[in-house]
Order: structure tokens, then sequence, then C-alpha cells
């Protein structure tokens, strides 16, 4: 599900109300009659949710309902948020895990969206200096991260907002060029990370399935909270993995890398633009 130019968000914890649609960050319930996002996962009412199928993937044997799905309280969505994609996990990570009451699963995996201009991880004001972060700081909904700024372009684009993302437009070449990765997921928040907080195939455009060019991070050194704080959620927009030495990442071409997790920030930042124009070298 996408998330519409008029909504709204709530990251302060306000309970409200509105006819259109709203982004309720921190977990609180509310009622409205159009669709919601709830990225800490907690339970929502929604009349006119809509569920189309040819979003879905049909993998590893799993039987997903799709036909055009238009569904009632959520009721058929929730069959295809709790079914397991073992493709979806990786195992060095976690093994085939549901979580909260509705057992619903995730995704080990994120597309990658090329350049972010603001924060490494939401609310820290952490800004890396030029070529490796860009000001002023703008969240993931903004236009310039929506993954197709020209000259900072990623391999996947926000199709909700009327973008494409086509082969001819991979100028630094299909070898050079990641399309999507292990994202980074602190060891202790499995399940509930801003990163990892809501169902595999209904996250839209948010740091569940989707991250940007900053240098990648381990699972075991990565702050599970956000910065300075030991209880607050944190988004955080780059890659990672729970491997010992790096991440595996796949690049537009299909073949699947390893890279180190002292990989240089700006060979990492430029195989994560399709269209920067700059020479990569050796990596």
């Amino acid at each position: 599900i996408y998330r519409d130019p008029d909504e709204h968000a709530n990251r302060d914890g306000n309970a409200y109300r509105n006819t259109n649609q709203h982004a309720n960050l921190n977990g609180n319930a509310y009622q409205n009659a159009d669709q919601h996002t709830n990225r800490d996962g907690n339970g929502y009412r929604d009349a006119n949710k809509h569920t189309d199928g040819d979003i879905h993937a049909y993998r590893d044997g799993n039987a997903y309902r799709n036909a055009d799905q238009h569904t009632n309280g959520n009721g058929n969505e929730y069959v295809v948020a709790q079914a397991i994609v073992p493709a979806f996990y990786f195992p060095t990570r976690r093994d085939n895990a549901r979580y909260g009451a509705a057992g619903f699963t995730r995704n080990d995996y994120a597309g990658c969206a090329g350049f972010f201009q603001g924060e490494t991880i939401e609310g820290t004001g952490n800004v890396p200096p030029a070529p490796l972060g860009m000001g002023p700081i703008a969240d993931e909904r903004a236009n310039v991260n929506q993954g197709d700024e020209p000259g900072r372009r990623g391999a996947i684009v926000w199709a909700g907002r009327g973008a494409k993302r086509r082969l001819r437009d991979v100028t630094d070449g299909t070898s050079n060029s990641i399309i999507f990765a292990e994202k980074a997921l602190p060891r202790t928040r499995f399940g509930a990370d801003g990163g990892d907080n809501e169902r595999w195939q209904n996250s839209g455009w948010d740091e569940d399935c989707i991250r940007w060019h900053f240098a990648p991070e381990s699972d075991f050194t990565t702050p599970p909270f956000r910065p300075p704080t030991t209880d607050q959620t944190a988004w955080r927009r780059f890659f990672g993995s729970s491997h010992v030495g790096g991440l595996q990442a796949t690049q537009c071409d299909g073949s699947v890398k390893f890279h180190s997790f002292n990989i240089d920030a700006n060979v990492w930042r430029k195989l994560c633009v399709v269209d920067d124009g700059e020479v990569i070298g050796e990596f």
C-alpha cells in the first residue's frame, strides 16, 4: 500500500481522526474511513483497504490469495501477511519467524532506492558530509528520496507515485548497480525495529523494504535504538546483515556479490546509485 501526498504523519503519539490517509508512527490505534499505515504494527480499523493480488509472490510452495482481492477489516490480507516465504528470510539471521498476536511474517531484504537526502537514522541529525550525505534533511517520503532524482536514482522507485525504472535508466551498468540487498537489523530488535515492524507484503515505501546509499552496518554493531536514546525506535536507512564480515547484494544484472563491511563508503554509494556516471573501479 502506498502513501498518498495528502498523507499526514503522527510521530508524537497523538491519536486523531481524519477522512484522508494517515501514518501513525508510534503505534496508536485510530479510526479512519480511508487507508492507514501504522509503522509500529498495532491494530487499526480500515473500511476500504484494498489488496491487489498482482503484487503478491507465489514462491516456495506457499499459496497466497490474490485475485484482485478486496478486504473487509483486513481479514483476507491477514492470511497473506501470515504466509511464510522462506526466500524472504536469510538463515544466518533468523528462522521463518512470525511476530505479534496476529503472527505476521517479515522480510530480511530491501530494495535499493539510490541516494538519500537526510539522516542515516531518522531523528538523529546525522547527515554525513558530502559526497556521502546531503541536506536539507528530508524523510523517506520526500520527492528527492523516492528513488527517481536524476543523478541519484536507485534501481527501485516509488511506483505508487508514478515513477518507473527501465533497464535503459541504469546508465552506470547493470553489473555496477545494486537492486536489493540484506537490510541492517539489530539482533535484539527482530520484529520491532522501525525497519522490521510491518508485515512482509504491505509496508509501503518504508525502511522495512527500502534502504539507501549509506555505508552498510553489521547487525551486531548497529545501535538497537535511535541514538542517543536507549528506548526510542530507530528507522535506519542503510543495508547490513548478520554475516560476520559483510553482506550479500544483488546487482541489476542478477549477479550476487558479497561486500565487506569495510568497503569504502564512496564505493558503496556509487554502487547504490544507477546513474551518477562516476567510475567505481575495483570493489
